[in-house]
């Protein structure tokens, strides 16, 4: 064996360690304990909406929450939650892992209020890690209720050798599942429709053009451009009528 061909060979075996490793290092179950939701005494209905790495304060996002308020107005007993997950949503390669256990561990929260009956969970980003351990954690407690998720733009990388591992696995838990999605942008493992949900594909739709920030953020601002008091309040849709894993084009 040549020096160069022995040289190559090395090389080759240090880069699948460390790209193992560093997989490994991505995925490692986390023990982080976030802050809790919080909700009022008496919540019957609540609206949770969790930001993308960097987005606590996406003007898109804000401006839901407080769409989200005013549909709640007289519907009795609704609380809306803009939830602030960081420093876990910053963690870049480890962002995945820390949502599994936040949805983990507020599911558990939820499960102890007693008057609850619906949540709606809405997640952007990466935070699409959140909704499935909540809604498991949730539902395993067993307590009757209701769980809606809408995913917006949801980046399904887990680790760095399983870009798919959203694609298959989100939704696997919800009362109803949707996901708005666009496959333009450059945010890795979010262009690809969830089969677990009813996948809206905004990449097309009218007004992406004049939406200066674009890209990532895209399908955040169209849900809260088009989304209704029925689509942001939970229990009024079902993936009888909206099949899972079917795309509709916008």
């Amino acid at each position: 064996m040549t020096k160069e061909l022995r040289l190559a060979l090395y090389s080759t075996v240090v880069v699948v360690v460390l790209v193992l490793v560093f997989d490994r290092y991505a995925r490692w179950s986390s023990a982080i304990e976030p802050a809790p939701l919080g909700l009022p005494a008496g919540t019957r209905t609540a609206v949770l909406l969790f930001h993308d790495a960097g987005g606590r304060d996406d003007p898109s996002l804000v401006a839901l929450e407080q769409r989200a308020r005013e549909f709640a107005t007289g519907a009795g007993a609704v609380a809306v939650v803009r939830y602030d997950w960081r420093p876990y949503s910053e963690g870049r390669f480890r962002a995945g892992s820390f949502g599994l256990r936040t949805g983990e561990v507020l599911g558990r929260e939820l499960a102890g209020v007693g008057t609850l009956k619906a949540v709606h969970v809405i997640t952007n980003g990466v935070a699409a890690f959140i909704a499935g351990p909540l809604c498991e954690a949730l539902k395993e407690s067993g307590r009757t209720v209701r769980v809606d998720v809408t995913y917006l733009d949801p980046v399904g990388l887990r680790g760095i050798l399983q870009p798919g591992w959203g694609a298959s696995e989100f939704g696997r838990c919800g009362d109803y599942v949707e996901a708005y999605i666009n496959t333009d942008d450059a945010a890795p493992a979010s262009s690809q429709p969830l089969e677990r949900a009813w996948n809206v594909d905004v990449t097309g739709a009218p007004g992406k053009d004049a939406f200066a920030p674009g890209g990532h953020t895209w399908p955040l601002a169209y849900y809260l451009e088009h989304a209704t008091a029925d689509d942001i309040l939970p229990g009024h849709h079902d993936n009888i009528g909206r099949l899972r894993g079917a795309v509709e084009l916008r």
